[in-house]
């Protein structure tokens, strides 16, 4: 088991959905996951369509269970009982946050995810909340570095993201949970991609 995580950005169109998805994907292949978001997005990347009844809905990926549900108030209180249930059935709990942060006290990662994006970056300095560390959405194209993202934020990126047409495909089809491109697997697993900014 490793301890609850909360992904979020400083503002919407960052990846936070995808990001936490795979992440839980890959989580429920060795251990119960729970994936909790504050809409019905991560049902939507998974392919499973709106939840009519979202309250612990579950979908399976592999021997274990991933476990999905929707909570409207990402609130300090609500969030401390699902890190406790969690906790209490050995289980991982990773929270698409969206544009929330998560609360002050909250007992695990707090993980930001940007695109190497400026106006997502500012968003980020200019606010109250810090997180522990990055998820850099890498776009090729952008004249933005990771050294830029890096110097920006003040804090590690500790994983980096490329922004593939094989992501955007796989969600449209409705089989990003039942098959994760092999670029977001390789990147999960820390392999450091090549780019090249755009030269102005």
């Amino acid at each position: 088991m490793t301890g609850p995580t909360w992904y979020w950005s400083a503002k919407g169109g960052q990846g936070t959905t995808v990001t936490a998805v795979a992440v839980a994907v890959r989580s429920a292949r060795a251990q119960v996951t729970y994936l909790i978001g504050h809409d019905a997005d991560p049902y939507l990347v998974l392919g499973m369509g709106v939840p009519c009844a979202p309250e612990h809905d579950v979908a399976r990926f592999g021997v274990n269970e991933l476990r999905l549900s929707t909570v409207a108030d990402l609130n300090s209180e609500a969030m401390a009982g699902w890190a406790q249930q969690a906790e209490a059935e050995g289980a991982t709990l990773i929270v698409d946050g969206g544009r929330t942060a998560p609360p002050r006290h909250w007992p695990g990662d707090s993980v930001l995810v940007t695109r190497n994006d400026y106006v997502a970056m500012a968003h980020y300095v200019k606010g109250h909340h810090r997180a522990d560390y990055a998820v850099l959405v890498l776009e090729s194209g952008r004249s933005l570095t990771e050294r830029d993202v890096k110097g920006t934020l003040a804090v590690p990126v500790e994983v980096i993201v490329r922004h593939t047409a094989a992501i955007t495909r796989t969600i449209d089809a409705g089989t990003f949970g039942d098959r994760l491109p092999a670029t977001i697997e390789d990147d999960l697993n820390g392999a450091r991609p090549v780019y090249q900014p755009v030269q102005l």
